[in-house]
Order: structure tokens, then sequence, then C-alpha cells
């Protein structure tokens, strides 16, 4: 068993941003734009990795958590991974043309992204 650390150092960079902002260091160092910016950036990869697709964390982490012979069909579901998740990066880009604006990857991001920015305000006190 591997240990897949991209979303809990994506989590840890934010959360070591906003203790920055916190501290006051920022305005030192960087602009409060910056670190708001960098902050994003790594909620968004995290929630991102987290996404339920194999190969990415997400993935990984439900694989774990199912029975052995669930996870094996699963398992299989791998190989289709990243072309399901580069259909849902284009497939706005594809329906824009014609007037039509969804975006299913934002959609499933949005709960994602929220909930680690919460807890990760939590931890940073606030």
């Amino acid at each position: 068993m591997s240990l897949h650390t991209g979303p809990a150092v994506n989590l840890f960079l934010a959360w070591f941003a906003i203790i920055l902002i916190k501290i006051g260091l920022a305005e030192a160092a960087f602009n409060d734009q910056l670190l708001t910016a960098f902050i994003r950036v790594n909620l968004v990869l995290a929630a991102f990795n987290l996404l339920p697709i194999l190969p990415l964390d997400g993935g990984r982490m439900l694989m774990g958590l199912l029975p052995e012979k669930l996870a094996d069909v699963y398992a299989q579901t791998e190989r289709y991974g990243m072309l399901f998740v580069m259909g849902l990066i284009m497939f706005p880009l594809l329906l824009a043309p014609f007037g039509v604006h969804v975006n299913l990857l934002a959609y499933a991001l949005y709960p994602i992204y929220d909930t680690l920015a919460f807890l990760v305000m939590m931890l940073a006190g606030g």
C-alpha cells in the first residue's frame, strides 16, 4: 500500500499561507492577494485530487474502502480514468460554441473545495 500525500501537502500549504496572513508575515514578504491565490490554487488541487476517479488519490482512497471484489472491479476502470478526467475538463469547451455553458468538473469540485476550505480555516484558528 502506498502513501498518497498530494492532497495533504496542498492542504498544509494552504493552511501555512493562512497562518502567514493571520500573524502578519504576509505583508512583509508577499502581497495578501498573492497568498490568497496561492491558498485557492492549493485547495482546488487538493479537491481535484480527491475526486473518486482512478488514478487520482481520491480513487485510490475509495478503492481501499471498497470490499475486495468491488475494489477489483473498480480497479479495472483505471485505464479509462484519465480519459474521463480529460472529458470533464474538455466538455465545457466543446459545448461553449453552441451556447451551452455547463461545467461538470466545477459542480463536482465545489462541495469538496468548500469543505476543505472550511477545515483549513478551522485548523488555522478561524
